[in-house]
């Protein structure tokens, strides 16, 4: 629909500058002018096609955008695939935030947010693991606290997926349910579309049909809201609005401190281990790779 309706608006424009120029050579003139103003009729022309081809590049990207979220309100089985931006504002942040990473010289001494000491914990954490990021993390937190292990999350924001699906397939939506994180019921309510077979093609190759492959459109926002559900009634601990400042590797334990950002307190947790599942803005991940461009995308 997208590429049929660009087709559409570059003929409208084409059309209204092939009649302009028709119009403007049938225009009687002296003879010897005549000439000369087919010439700056059809330089005219070439530029106001130019102009108008510009302004339909520089529309086209929000008016498809504008379909892809009024499309994604209205129907629930669209799926926008994956790790994509919604909206033309986090599209161009994100376009911006590529560009830093790839171009950005970084100074200085990397950041120090975690620490090793030789002194030990007082007393036993009485945490097992404390998951740093729970978008993804909390599908690990629970899995964890399945197995009867005292979890903790810990999220910047609130731990909510967000309305543009994830693609998976069946066998390996399944798999949440075989490690305990979700009910096969809880699953299947967040399917929100499924397509077979997909065709893929390549340049200069035969076009490959597969089957059951990333086939499924799947609600992030259901999806986690029942794995938080479940992780809470099974006893594990959300943190959210909590940004991670600093951890302390103790022999005997980890302590990690996050601000509290609505409040503005500091907490302390302690805990065997620390798992980041923060992704590649995770403070961590700053300390380790610190003005390391990334190895791919």
């Amino acid at each position: 629909n997208v590429c049929r309706y660009i087709k559409m608006e570059l003929a409208s424009h084409r059309g209204m500058g092939q009649r302009s120029q028709f119009l403007r050579r049938g225009t009687t003139t002296p003879t010897t002018r005549r000439s000369v103003g087919k010439k700056i009729v059809a330089s005219a022309h070439i530029n106001s096609g130019r102009n108008a081809v510009d302004q339909i590049a520089g529309t086209l990207t929000e008016k498809m955008f504008e379909r892809m979220d009024a499309a994604s309100s209205a129907d629930r089985g669209t799926s926008g695939g994956a790790g994509g931006a919604t909206t033309l504002q986090s599209f161009q942040r994100l376009d911006a935030a590529w560009s830093d990473l790839r171009n950005r010289t970084v100074y200085g001494l990397p950041p120090k947010t975690v620490k090793v000491t030789k002194d030990a914990l007082p007393a036993v954490p009485g945490l097992d693991v404390i998951v740093g990021g729970g978008t993804l993390g909390v599908f690990l937190a629970m899995a964890l606290q399945a197995r009867g292990l005292r979890t903790a999350i810990i999220e910047r924001g609130a731990l909510r997926g967000r309305d543009q699906d994830w693609n998976i397939s069946r066998e390996e939506l399944y798999a949440l349910v075989d490690a305990g994180v979700v009910s096969k019921e809880q699953a299947d309510d967040s399917i929100t579309i499924e397509f077979n077979p997909i065709k893929a093609g390549f340049h200069g190759s035969e076009d490959i049909v597969t089957r059951d492959v990333l086939n499924l459109g799947v609600s992030p926002k259901t999806l986690i809201d029942h794995v938080r559900e479940n992780y809470e009634n099974a006893g594990g601990l959300v943190v959210e609005s909590a940004a991670l400042e600093k951890i302390w590797v103790h022999p005997n334990g980890v302590q990690a401190r996050v601000r509290n950002q609505s409040q503005e307190k500091t907490l302390a947790l302690a805990s065997k281990l620390f798992i980041d599942c923060m992704g590649n803005q995770s403070p961590i991940v700053r300390q380790v790779r610190h003005g390391q461009k990334p190895d791919g995308v």
